[in-house]
């Protein structure tokens, strides 16, 4: 899973 950008990532923990 390293296809998935840094900022993606920090969003979807955000958005949880």
């Amino acid at each position: 899973l390293n296809r998935i950008p840094t900022y993606v990532r920090g969003a979807l923990h955000r958005k949880s």
